[in-house]
This record gives structure tokens, sequence and C-alpha cells, in this order.
């Protein structure tokens, strides 16, 4: 089996790219007053800081049209409101694998998935695990295409996806029960309760789903929970979060051209399975001091992933971990009828992942270490018309894998941004800068060579 990040960082170094998008931002949503309608403000989290300024480019997915369009979970909305492609998780999950900007088989390492300003995005060739986010704790989703190296670091070649959870409960007790039921047994439970009193508010979301899917041998059982409590005010809040999932499913296999025509929905493992459990905790602080903001997030991930495949007489058995660490500040002024916003951030994480397995040719392990390090700095100006934004970001890299790797490295990256109001409804802008991402811990256990972080030059010209 040969790694696609190869062939990715093999055209790495082609010419400057030039793309032509039109992106259609999502519509807030209306507030009906009493004589006039008004567009309810909508928050974003343009540079990392709360903002009613939309990301230039972007694409904004409500809370009100996820209820609206009735979707049932995070990446459905993803790919049914924002129009993202996604190619269907081999274990049955609802965690498709997205596509922006056309990376093809290995998209998942070329877009940065983000709850809260925490990375989800798995440092393995897999797909990340947002089957565990509630949709009825989602406030809004945001996502960017094309180069974001800048604030987000490794990954986010193809762009970014921001899921931004509800921020506190209104006074009072609120909440809801979501049942489903569908073709080939499927069978979902969802239940979510908050409270809010005096600016504390807590929250708690419980849901069960199981499924045998299309495929013989490709059943899912799946069990979620997500809680938290925070404290908020007009300049404050903290809080802290847990979010653990459970996962037990078959795997059907492939098929080859006649096995398909004979029976598509026949097995040829039935008796291969895997599981998956993960438990995230997160806790988050924000505090403005007049033109001063600052923000903090630290997280903890830890999951362990089993897999039996009796067709091949193996089994595996992979504990990883995760922590994540990054303050930053955001300073605004004002001059006349010029804005100006400067962040500067750092980023800090530390994963690991033993994985431990058993094949026909004996026991066999595998230790994995990746270790990096931050810093960044972003400036926006925001004019009658027009928006300037421009940014720079150093991060630095230790990455292990016991008897096959150990290297140390630096990656830059850059942007310059602008846009203008053409019109009320009509929006040009454009984009040009450097993105990055780097190999992953299966990537580099496969590679026979090391392999060099792949950069992207990116010039974007488009229209909303």
């Amino acid at each position: 089996m040969k790694s696609a990040f190869a062939n990715r960082a093999g055209s790495a170094w082609r010419p400057l790219a030039l793309a032509s998008s039109i992106t259609v931002l999502a519509s807030s949503a209306i507030a009906q007053t009493d004589n006039e309608q008004q567009l309810a403000p909508v928050t974003v989290s343009a540079s990392r800081f709360e903002s009613t300024e939309t990301p230039i480019g972007a694409t904004v997915i409500t809370a009100e049209q996820i209820r609206e369009a009735g979707v049932g979970n995070v990446n459905e909305a993803i790919r049914k409101i924002g129009g993202v492609f996604g190619r269907q998780n081999f274990t049955g999950t609802s965690d498709y694998s997205l596509d922006l900007r056309g990376f093809g088989t290995n998209s998942d390492q070329n877009v940065a998935v983000f709850v809260d300003g925490i990375r989800i995005s798995e440092n393995e060739l897999a797909p990340a695990m947002m089957s565990a986010i509630p949709i009825e704790s989602v406030e809004r989703i945001e996502i960017v295409r094309g180069g974001s190296s800048v604030l987000y670091g490794d990954g986010a070649t193809g762009g970014t996806i921001q899921i931004i959870t509800k921020r506190g409960a209104k006074s009072g007790t609120h909440g809801s029960i979501v049942t489903e039921v569908g073709s080939h047994g499927y069978e979902e439970v969802r239940a979510s309760v908050a409270k809010g009193i005096d600016g504390f508010s807590i929250d708690a979301n419980i849901g069960s789903l199981r499924t045998d899917n299309y495929r013989d041998n490709n059943e899912l059982r799946q069990r979620n929970f997500s809680g938290g409590i925070q404290w908020a005010s007009a300049d404050a809040r903290i809080g802290l979060r847990i979010d653990a999932a459970r996962e037990n499913y078959g795997l059907p296999g492939p098929l080859t051209l006649s096995q398909y025509e004979q029976d598509p929905r026949q097995t040829t493992t039935p008796f291969d399975k895997g599981s998956l459990d993960s438990n995230r905790y997160t806790f988050f602080a924000q505090q403005k001091y007049g033109n001063l903001e600052a923000a903090m997030d630290l997280s903890y991930r830890e999951k362990t992933s089993k897999a039996t495949f009796v067709s091949f007489g193996s089994t595996s058995d992979a504990d990883s971990s995760v922590t994540q660490f990054s303050p930053r500040i955001k300073y605004s002024s004002s001059f006349a009828s010029v804005r100006n916003e400067f962040v500067i951030g750092t980023d800090f994480s530390d994963s690991r992942r033993v994985t431990e397995g058993t094949s026909s040719f004996g026991p066999s392990s595998q230790n994995a270490t990746q270790n990096s390090s931050a810093i960044y700095l972003r400036d926006e100006v925001f004019l009658n018309k027009a928006r300037i934004a421009a940014g720079v970001r150093h991060e630095d890299f230790d990455q292990a894998v016991k008897g096959i790797l150990d290297k140390s490295f630096s990656v830059n990256a850059w942007d310059l941004q602008g846009s203008y109001d053409l019109v009320e409804e009509i929006t040009l802008f454009a984009k040009v800068g450097r993105s990055y991402r780097i190999a992953n811990v299966d990537e580099n256990t496969l590679a026979f060579i090391p392999l060099k972080p792949q950069t992207s030059n990116d010039l974007e010209l488009g229209s909303k």
C-alpha cells in the first residue's frame, strides 16, 4: 500500500494556480419587527475571535438553516447546506471524508476541522470524528475555502471548517427529544437539555444510533455524550466541556466487479469488526480589557481504536492522545472611519499513538509522537467599503516513529486578502498566499523515504 502523500507533495511546486470561484454566503436569519424586516447579525470567528465580520469569501451555516433543512448530523449539514463534496466512510458512520478544493483520496489531510477552536482533524489517515457532535448544540458552521494555514496551521491547504457550539443557555430550562426511524434497521434517539441562570449555564446532550447499513456486516452501534458548564458576562467567558463517543461496527470489505454485479450487498469479510472509544476534555476562557481581548483553549483528547481482521488473521489496538493549548490576544483600534484589528497567538500540540497488533507473521508494535509549536500574526484593516488582511505564521515540528523516523523541521505560511463592496449585494474578493501540511503518522510509517512538507501557493479571485 502506497501513501498518496508523495503524489501530492510531488506536485506541490507547480506554478502559481489561478482559481476563480463564486461563493454564496449563507444568509442571516431574518428577525421580524412590528413594521419592518431586519437582518440579525451573525457572529463568526474570522480571526479566532468572535466578530460580526464574515471571513473573506466564506460560507456560514446558521442554526436556523440547520433546523429548516432537517439534517440530523454536522457532516450532513456541511455537505447538503454548505455544498462540500463528501466520500462515504467505510465504517458506516456519518463521518464522510470532506473535500474542499478537490484534493481527492487524501482530502481529509487537507481540510482542518475545529470545534470551538479545538482541532479535531486526525493525525492519521482517518476523517475527523464529527458524528459525536450533537447537531442540537451547534450555533453555526463556518466554511472557508482555500489556504488558511496562517491562522490554523497544518492541513489547512484546502480550507477550514469551524463548528461553533452554542454559547450558554437562555434563562430557564430548555430541552428537546428527537427520534428517527429509517430503512436498513436505522434507529436514532437524541435528547438535549440546557439551563441558564444569572450568567451560568449547563447543558447535556446524549444520542444513541443503530443501523444495519446497506452492506452485510456493516452494522453500526453508536452512543454519544456531550455536556458543559460555563459562566459568561458582557466581557468574559469561562467554561469546561466533556465529549465522549462509543462506536462498534462491522467491516464488510471490498468487492470485485463480478461480486458487485452478483450481489452489491454481500460481504467478503463477515467476521471483521472494529470499535472506537473517544473522550475529549476542553477548558476555555476569554476576557476583554477595553480594546484588548485575550482568549485561550486547553484540550485533551484520548482515543482507543480496535479492529479484528479475521479475513487477514490479524488484529490492531491503537491508543492515541492529543493535548492542545492555544492562547491568543486581539487589539482593536479605530481612527476616523478606519478600524484595525491585530491578532497575535501561539499554538502548542503534543500527540502520541501506540499501536499493538498481531498477524500471521507475529506480533507488531508502533510508537509515534509529534510535537509542534507555532506563532502567528494577523492584521486586518476595515475601510468604508473595503477590507485588507495580511498574516504570517512560523511552526516548528518534531516527529518520531520508533525505528523508522526521527526528525525536526520548520514551515512558514503567509497570506494577503482583500475585499471590496462593489454594490450592496455584490462583493469582490482576492486572496494570495502559501499554506502547508505535513505527513501524518500513517504516511510516515508507510513511506520508504522521508516525506517533505507539502506546500501550496494559491491565488484566488471571486465574488459573493
